[in-house]
């Protein structure tokens, strides 16, 4: 994304994609909708209404399968003594693996956002679980991006425009939520229960349908 670009043409730009957005107060984390991440929007007259309010409002985007995007937060932080991003770095080469090749955001604050594909099932919030100083943002979660500014001044910044990547098998294990199974025997193994699935599958649908109704001309049959 052109790092010139207003707060609120790129809002648009991300809605435009079929990534939903929401505002956030400016320099800020914390949204300026009645609901958080949960207004988030790809409508781009909404859109449009938000940021006609607040053209300095920082952009929100909400992790997990509203978005198909799981982020995993490294916070570095040297006075405070945290280095997620070795921290991130030593968990992957605990498993065999460097670095992830994948979307990468630096934070204001020197920390670093990895982007990954959503695996699928629940991917849970949580913070240092995984490693010291490594957050995770999945299912019921947000994030700041590009290009908001944090209360420092300094701006998200994409370090690595590549396309998000699938997440590697360990790192799943990880991060995605085990159901307990239910007490109906007949119920198959993995298997979500009906009010636990349903709001899960309709968001997925709406954010596909959303997806197709705001390609632009001449890239619908393929968002489709």
């Amino acid at each position: 994304m052109n790092a010139t670009i207003s707060l609120h043409d790129a809002a648009l730009d991300y809605a435009a994609r079929g990534i939903p957005v929401f505002p956030i107060v400016p320099r800020g984390k914390n949204p300026l909708t009645d609901h958080g991440f949960k207004n988030a929007a790809t409508d781009a007259n909404v859109i449009r209404e938000w940021w006609k309010k607040r053209l300095d409002a920082n952009i929100g985007l909400p992790t997990g399968v509203a978005s198909c995007f799981v982020v995993v937060d490294c916070d570095v932080d040297a006075d405070a003594g945290k280095d997620g991003l070795t921290a991130f770095t030593d968990l992957c080469a605990k498993h065999g693996e460097a670095l992830p090749l994948t979307r990468i955001v630096k934070t204001p604050r020197g920390g670093w956002h990895f982007y990954f594909k959503h695996p699928g099932g629940i991917v849970s919030n949580s913070a240092g679980k995984i490693a010291d100083a490594v957050d995770v943002r999945g299912d019921g979660g947000y994030i700041i991006v590009p290009p908001s500014i944090g209360a420092n001044g300094k701006p998200y910044a994409v370090e690595d425009d590549c396309e998000s990547a699938v997440m590697p098998d360990w790192l799943v294990k990880l991060v995605q939520r085990r159901e307990p199974m239910a007490h109906d025997a007949t119920a198959h193994p993995g298997t979500l229960p009906p009010e636990r699935a349903e709001p899960l599958f309709d968001t997925a649908l709406t954010n596909e349908c959303n997806a197709v109704a705001n390609a632009k001309e001449g890239t619908r049959n393929t968002a489709l």
